[in-house]
């Protein structure tokens, strides 16, 4: 056989691997810019990161490999202690949020005639620079704020005034109203993929509203919220500007604590192996709770699931 025969069928036997099949690991042209930056750019600094934890000290030239910053952590309490708030700040930013989005989206894709105008105002917030909006909760939540002078000098509910800034309710208060929007629109996104026939058929067969609500309407709502508590909790987890002008330094979270050690610490191995552990950690939560919830990300996977 000749060696242009040999060379056409191994073409031929080569292409007829993927016929009738998905190929898709071979990328589209166009996307090869977007995921050459995603590795690179995204890839190559959590690389990056990884590998300063393990130096023993970048900064001076010493590229050494240790584990004694990973020793040091799993010994300091402080630490410790300081991830396990981040996640229940964070945590609790979800739930509200979750509380708070849920009605109103749910005004928004069913009941409202005016939806465009609604969510317009309601990512509005992320339009507004981060330091002017939490100076903003700053002048509500002081002693001298808002909130005191009406419950206080206006309305005499109370004598003294409240303690609500460097508190961790006033870090959470912070969170919530920037990170509203992530939680509302996939919810209503989701909701208007409903069939709200199937609502009123399982009316017409005996259930009442609630029941209805909670036996059709919740359901498929469910990737909504995963994906919402999702953004949110990604998000907050690694706030930096709120918990340091609404909580006060007894209510700092991981992220100052990194911010810190590579700037004035001067300890880029150590703030590292701190991003390192806390993203690790963040992933794994997100993974449990996935599973927990059993939630498929994928509209037309559900769909077909339907089907």
């Amino acid at each position: 056989m000749a060696d242009k025969d040999v060379v056409e069928a191994g073409k031929t036997w080569f292409w007829s691997l993927f016929k009738g099949r998905s190929v898709w690991f071979i990328p589209d042209v166009r996307l090869l810019p977007a995921i050459l930056w995603t590795v690179v750019v995204l890839g190559g600094s959590i690389l990056t990161m990884v590998l300063y934890s393990f130096m023993t000290d970048p900064l001076a030239g010493d590229f050494s490999i240790t584990f004694a910053s990973y020793r040091r952590f799993i010994g300091s309490d402080l630490y410790q202690s300081v991830m396990i708030d981040s996640v229940v700040i964070a945590a609790k930013t979800t739930v509200a949020t979750v509380l708070i989005g849920y009605p109103l989206a749910y005004y928004i894709a069913v009941r409202s005639n005016h939806q465009n105008v609604l969510l317009l105002v309601i990512i509005a917030p992320i339009w507004i620079n981060e330091v002017i909006r939490t100076f903003a909760w700053m002048l509500i939540l002081n002693v001298n704020g808002v909130i005191n002078y009406v419950l206080v000098d206006l309305i005499g509910v109370f004598g003294d005034p409240l303690r609500l800034m460097n508190t961790e309710n006033a870090v959470v208060i912070g969170l919530v109203h920037p990170l509203l929007p992530y939680m509302i629109v996939p919810i209503v996104a989701s909701m208007l993929r409903i069939d709200f026939s199937e609502v009123e058929a399982a009316k017409n067969l005996g259930a009442t509203k609630l029941q209805a609500f909670y036996e059709v309407t919740l359901p498929q709502t469910k990737s909504g919220i995963a994906a919402g508590m999702t953004f949110v909790f990604v998000l907050s987890s690694g706030a930096y500007l709120a918990p340091v002008l609404l909580g006060g330094t007894g209510n700092n979270m991981i992220a100052n604590f990194i911010g810190l050690m590579f700037s004035e610490g001067q300890n880029w191995n150590f703030g590292a192996v701190l991003a390192v552990v806390y993203s690790t950690l963040i992933v794994a939560l997100f993974v449990v709770v996935s599973v927990f919830m059993d939630v498929e990300f994928g509209g037309a996977t559900e769909m077909e699931a339907d089907e």
